[in-house]
């Protein structure tokens, strides 16, 4: 079976919903804190969380495209999350507020459903021509030493297990610039690492160049022939990277079948045909694009569903 299929959006949801935790109202930042990193572009692939190396089939891929704004994360072999993500600079310490995105643009996967409130979670980043790491500000630990009076920082208990802070963004600068170095303000123990994926940034560049391709080429734009689209050097690129690329493909015809197929990923389904050799076109039954997109989704989550059960030994009920 597929080697390089990425994680379930049910792992996900359960590591997710497993616990929950502190988080902030308003932005860690004020506008004059704002900078533009340009080393963050690209495609990054989880590998560690805190102590535990992930595994293959658990890992996302977090892609910032260049001259946005917005974190698009690939989680749950095909699951969508774009987060609203600013990098801010203290000194010469770098930082990333993530909030959750337009839901409009999103599916729901476990990184948009924890910023939904919306709430803002805070990061402090170092990165490397091949390296990125998160480290995630403690929440616990900031309530616990609010709790003593320690700091001043306005916050609620919402439930027994959590709570929400209330400071504005003038009264976070002026925490961070006064206890960003400390110890036990961004914790170690659950830092995140991401490698570089050279074959996720071509697919996204080839991905963005056909769709620029559609837009300049008005004829093709409003053909309804399937060769018009697929035929495109572009195109030809995306399916080229073959099989460690399904999960972006998937994840791209998901995203537009949520947003009704505003940029023609319903030809997607094309590449997917041709990478898996998997056939679920039927001519007699005359099929729209679409339609056909939707039964690859059918076909990619049913396959999704059986690596879970044969991983974790159990099956998925709801």
């Amino acid at each position: 079976m597929m080697k390089h299929i990425f994680s379930l959006l049910i792992c996900s949801a359960i590591i997710f919903l497993a616990g929950c935790r502190e988080q902030a109202l308003n932005p860690f930042y004020t506008n004059e804190y704002v900078v533009n990193v340009a080393e963050i572009n690209g495609a990054w692939e989880s590998i560690e969380d805190g102590d535990r190396k992930i595994e293959q089939e658990l890992r996302e891929i977090w892609h910032v495209a260049q001259g946005k704004k917005n974190l698009e994360i690939i989680e749950g072999g095909a699951v969508t999350s774009q987060l609203a993500m600013t990098i801010f600079q203290i000194d010469s310490d770098y930082f990333m507020d993530l909030t959750a995105g337009d839901m409009a643009n999103n599916t729901v996967g476990s990184n948009w459903l924890s910023h939904v409130m919306p709430t803002h979670s805070l990061y402090k980043i170092e990165i490397t021509a091949e390296n990125l790491i998160l480290l995630p500000f403690d929440f616990q630990w900031l309530k616990e030493a609010v709790e003593k009076q320690e700091f001043q920082l306005p916050y609620v208990n919402a439930e027994v297990n959590t709570g929400l802070f209330t400071a504005s963004p003038e009264e976070w600068i002026d925490f961070l610039e006064k206890n960003r170095n400390l110890d036990k303000a961004f914790n170690q123990k659950e830092r995140k690492i991401f490698v570089r994926n050279r074959t996720a940034d071509d697919f996204f560049s080839a991905y963005q160049d056909w769709q620029r391709a559609l837009e300049e080429n008005s004829s093709v734009k409003i053909s309804s022939r399937a060769d018009d689209y697929i035929t495109l050097e572009s195109y030809r690129k995306m399916a080229a990277f073959g099989e460690p690329v399904l999960p972006l493909l998937m994840a791209k015809i998901q995203a537009g079948e949520k947003n009704g197929w505003q940029e023609s990923e319903f030809f997607l389904w094309y590449a997917v045909r041709e990478i898996t050799g998997v056939d679920l076109s039927t001519p007699n039954e005359f099929l729209g694009e679409s339609e056909i997109a939707y039964r690859y989704l059918t076909w990619w989550r049913e396959q999704l569903l059986k690596i879970f059960e044969q991983k974790f030994g159990q099956k998925d009920t709801s």
